[in-house]
């Protein structure tokens, strides 16, 4: 708690002084100056395309039929392509690179330390890189360096390949592909790095049905996933994907070697509602063996929706719902059942400003243990963005367990959290 104090003081000391200096800002005159500059700048680099374009083929004219592979009608035949396409492939270029820093104090005010280790620690290091191969494809390779918070390797830090995939864009008839290792399309929350989350830690809904527990941002795994956009006047999307399903969740070994792969699908679609509201809902199945016996599997059934208003760069408000159902069966005893969901708002103001609340709801059923165990949570927090390259949140959370790791009664836990972004991260879906 100690060390907690400080860090809100300093936060708060932070707000009052940029609220401050914001009021005193003419915003009007600013954004007209931007938007003059680039005006500017586009017609600038419009009409000096044009001029290299113009040049390219007049000395294609004059020097046509050599064969000098630096001569101008060798590279003329390369500007009808970038005409065509928008594309000027150079593979001299280098791609986008970044990392991402997330730090993370935490404290447990009920002093019992059932949450926490009352401490602040690098919670995670995230780094990587990203763009376009050609014309066809893009790739993203990212890697982790995380810290361990639970077993034989708790206070570590364990490197891996957080993501390696490549994107074919220009498949025939509406189709996508990304092959790889990747986090799948199930649910809204699973394809989103944490950094990245509008609160500190994951809902334990989203922990029990990914089998994260102790990290808590979802699943990853190798194989492909195949979009089909459908040709209809509003957004839908089916997705499917094939995996090698070894393991299902946060873990650092390779698995064994199961009856059949990993399935996932999953059907989304994107409505606006007018100019700056829009709503996404999606539908989630997934199929698994957790062991080697065939007879074993896991079928779990998602929904999600998002609601989204964006005025402007002012305000923003976003409401997010996952609701899950997860059916085990193994060694053909009593079947396992989890479900739960989790609902937050968050809303935008002052351009820099946020605040949200989460609810969560867990339950879970061992039939043949004749066990029932349940949880409810609520978190709150406050988020000062800068800029987009850094945020820094104060998250307070309240938990009220029922038997759940076997635990009986209510904690509350004050979380302050700090991301740090140094390049250019790959967007994440909406």
């Amino acid at each position: 708690m100690k060390l907690v104090k400080p860090i809100i003081l300093f936060l708060v000391l932070i707000f009052a002084s940029t609220v401050f200096s914001q009021e005193s800002e003419n915003t009007t005159e600013n954004e007209e100056a931007e938007i003059e500059i680039t005006d500017q700048n586009e017609e600038s680099i419009e009409s000096e395309v044009e001029k290299l374009i113009a040049d390219s083929e007049a000395k294609a004219e004059k020097s046509n039929g050599t064969d000098d592979p630096n001569s101008a009608s060798r590279n003329s035949r390369l500007v009808p392509l970038s005409r065509r396409t928008g594309f000027m492939i150079d593979r001299s270029s280098v791609p986008d690179t970044f990392v991402a820093l997330d730090l993370v104090a935490e404290n447990d005010l009920s002093s019992t330390q059932r949450e926490t280790s009352n401490s602040i620690d690098v919670r995670e290091i995230e780094f990587g890189f990203s763009g376009y191969i050609d014309w066809f494809a893009s790739a993203n390779v990212l890697f982790a360096l995380h810290r361990e918070n639970h077993g034989a390797n708790a206070g570590e830090y364990i490197f891996d390949i957080h993501e390696a995939f490549i994107e074919l864009y220009a498949l025939p008839s509406n189709f996508r592909a990304r092959i790889g290792r990747m986090f799948f399309d199930a649910g809204r929350l699973n394809g989103v790095h944490r950094h990245d989350w509008h609160f500190t830690n994951a809902p334990v809904i989203h922990k029990e049905v990914f089998n994260d527990t102790f990290v808590g941002e979802g699943a990853a795994d190798t194989g492909i996933e195949l979009s089909y956009l459908m040709p209809w006047d509003f957004f839908q999307e089916l997705k499917v994907g094939v995996f090698r399903g070894r393991v299902f969740g946060h873990s650092h070994g390779d698995g064994s070697e199961k009856p059949a792969p990993l399935w996932t699908s999953r059907l989304k679609q994107f409505i606006p509602i007018t100019g700056n509201w829009g709503t996404e809902f999606g539908f989630t199945y997934m199929r698994y063996h957790p062991t080697t016996n065939a007879q074993d599997i896991d079928q779990i059934f998602g929904s999600d929706f998002t609601v989204r208003w964006f005025a402007s760069r002012i305000y923003m408000f976003t409401w997010s719902s996952e609701f899950w159902y997860k059916y085990q069966q193994i060694n053909n005893a009593e079947p396992t059942i989890k479900q739960g969901f989790y609902s937050y708002v968050d809303f935008l103001f002052m351009q820099n400003y946020s605040v949200g609340y989460r609810f969560d709801y867990y339950s879970d059923e061992f039939r043949a243990l004749k066990l029932n165990r349940s949880y409810i949570g609520q978190s709150f927090w406050f988020t000062w963005r800068p800029s987009e390259f850094s945020y820094y949140r104060v998250n307070y959370e309240i938990k009220d367990y029922n038997q759940y790791e076997n635990i009986i009664g209510t904690n509350h836990v004050i979380y302050v959290q700090g991301v740090f972004m140094l390049g250019v991260h790959p967007p994440h879906r909406y």
